[in-house]
């Protein structure tokens, strides 16, 4: 199987690529001016932000990337193109000759921007919003490297981190055309496919639809298809257009535009793959650190604690992770901050209180602020190290719970943890798990050997 993905990003300006309308969500139709909507006459301008943006994309995708900026029209008539042209780059795209590394090097032909047609709602009857008309594209076209659907969203996965970190919306969505071996690699095309799980299917589904029309003799058509996630299949949608069907021709109202040295010099961000090497070299197991670093505000986060990198990169991805899946936020969502989880981690790693409590605190903290230290103190949740302490709870548990007792000295392993948690809750989960473990083994061994 051979997949290639056209990706459409929607670029985070403020206006629109040739106007100055808002990008902005707003009433059907009411961010709209006579040049999105091509009255005659009108004269587009190139949005300065948008060609900065995509060409920090181009250059963190590792394309080379063209001193000039070169506007074609590509000619089709269809409701979402009030003028029946679509300003795009064909002949010289703003990059060529990129790659991402996704499971293997997948190849990216060309990063060009463009601009998004209207939008059409069908229901019932059929809707035409022109307010996304002339928003910011940069599309990227890679080459068909991809070779399953897993790879397929594993690039995607890593195309999101990056737009992620150059602070670039994660507004995507893709046409994905696919081939298989059996018909002689005769492509076809799923259009407008948003979300990466929806990808990795469409591409299973569309493959297993082709093989299936090979079996039965039937020709693989060169065809445009569309997605339907509910049905979790392809549909025809038309016979696919060459790029001749287009007539391409250069924009006679934008002239040839010079990228400003500004922009091809800009300093990119250290990426998450940089982050990942870094974090390692610092010793952090390579699965926290990839985990850590597909985050941007999680790495962040992670770098302002003044900590052993490997000790905190434990409590980042099992504990810091958990609790906001837990509660569906994010870390902007959350009421995590530098001072708060600071304090957390600093007081189990300063052995003055338990993992158990610290989990506690991380739980709490996620939802509310509060003032860690004095909380603490407050709720007298400070560690419990005192040997006969312990030894003392431990042996009044051994002594009230002898049914336990007899299946560890049958040789029931799973009763020695419930020993262990009925003597952590007696001292109200702050006694030291090692010191708890080491008494329970000492005194059920001197039990055994009776």
């Amino acid at each position: 199987m051979k997949v290639g993905l056209e990706i459409h990003v929607t670029l985070n300006t403020k206006s629109k690529l040739f106007c100055t309308c808002s990008t902005t969500n707003a009433l059907p139709n009411t961010n709209v001016c006579e040049v999105c909507l091509g009255f005659p006459g009108s004269k587009p301008t190139v949005n300065k932000e948008a060609v900065r943006q995509c060409t920090l994309l181009a250059r963190a995708l590792n394309f080379t990337v063209k001193n000039n900026l070169v506007f074609s029209r590509k000619s089709y008539f269809y409701p979402d193109l009030s003028k029946n042209y679509q300003i795009t780059q064909f002949e010289e795209p703003l990059g060529v000759n990129g790659s991402i590394i996704a499971d293997g090097n997948i190849r990216l032909k060309r990063i060009h921007l463009e601009e998004d047609p209207a939008q059409i709602i069908r229901n019932n009857k059929t809707l035409i919003d022109y307010n996304r008309s002339g928003m910011p594209l940069a599309e990227i076209v890679t080459e068909p490297d991809i070779k399953s659907a897993e790879q397929a969203r594993l690039f995607m996965n890593k195309l999101s981190r990056i737009l992620k970190y150059l602070n670039i919306t994660d507004n995507v969505k893709a046409d994905v055309n696919v081939s298989i071996k059996e018909s002689g690699y005769s492509r076809c095309e799923i259009k407008n496919v948003t979300g990466f799980k929806d990808i990795e299917r469409a591409i299973i589904s569309e493959a297993k639809r082709q093989k299936k029309a090979v079996e039965n003799n039937e020709k693989i058509q060169n065809a445009t298809y569309g997605w339907d996630p509910l049905k979790q299949k392809t549909y025809v949608m038309r016979l696919k257009e060459s790029e001749a069907d287009y007539g391409y021709i250069y924009d006679p109202d934008l002239p040839i535009i010079k990228i400003p040295t500004q922009f091809l010099k800009e300093k990119l961000p250290e990426l998450s793959d940089e982050k990942i090497a870094r974090y390692t070299k610092q010793g952090v197991p390579l699965s926290d650190a990839d985990i850590i670093a597909q985050d941007k505000d999680i790495a962040e986060l992670f770098e302002q604690i003044n900590l052993d990198p490997v000790f905190k990169a434990k409590w980042f991805r099992r504990e810091i992770l958990r609790v906001l899946n837990y509660n569906n936020q994010t870390i902007l969502q959350s009421k995590f901050t530098k001072e708060n989880v600071s304090k957390v981690l600093n007081l189990v790693y300063e052995n003055k209180i338990n993992e158990a409590v610290g989990k506690k605190l991380l739980e709490k903290l996620v939802v509310e602020d509060f003032d860690v230290e004095k909380h603490v103190k407050e709720h007298d949740l400070l560690k419990i190290d005192d040997s006969d302490l312990i030894k003392k709870v431990t042996a009044e548990v051994l002594k009230n719970n002898n049914s336990a007792v007899n299946d560890y000295l049958s040789g029931e392993q799973k009763a020695l943890n419930f020993l262990f948690g009925l003597v952590m809750r007696q001292t109200k989960g702050k006694a030291d798990p090692g010191i708890i473990r080491e008494n329970l083994q000492a005194e059920l061994d001197k039990l055994k050997s009776k």
